[in-house]
């Protein structure tokens, strides 16, 4: 992934995507609420996989912020999550948000 430093604070340099301008990306904040959701459900990612029919190093490499999920792949995990693809959606705009308002202070 290429990187560019947009703004440097107190000697230090920050590295932006050139997608969005966040530290922490997408696949990387996908992951995390990901794995937080299987886990508050007690699922192993096989389990999990074999609820949504995937293939368990599929959620593996979700999981790792290595692949992207489709939209169609979105809402088969949040359906057998228990929960709305929104919800999924909206805590990883959270994440990403919350990652940029701590990177845009000094």
């Amino acid at each position: 992934m290429k990187t560019i430093v947009r703004r440097q604070c107190v000697g230090k340099s920050r590295k932006w995507d050139l997608k969005g301008g966040s530290l922490l990306n997408l696949e990387q904040s996908f992951a995390q609420v990901l794995k937080k959701y299987r886990k508050a459900a007690s699922y192993s990612q096989e389990k999990l996989a074999h609820l949504c029919g995937l293939d368990r190093t599929f959620i593996s490499l979700l999981e790792r912020g290595q692949r992207r999920p489709t939209l169609h792949t979105i809402f088969i995990i949040s359906k057998n999550l228990g929960i709305k693809p929104s919800e999924l959606i909206q805590e990883v705009e959270l994440i990403i948000n919350e990652n940029n308002e701590n990177n845009n202070s000094c």
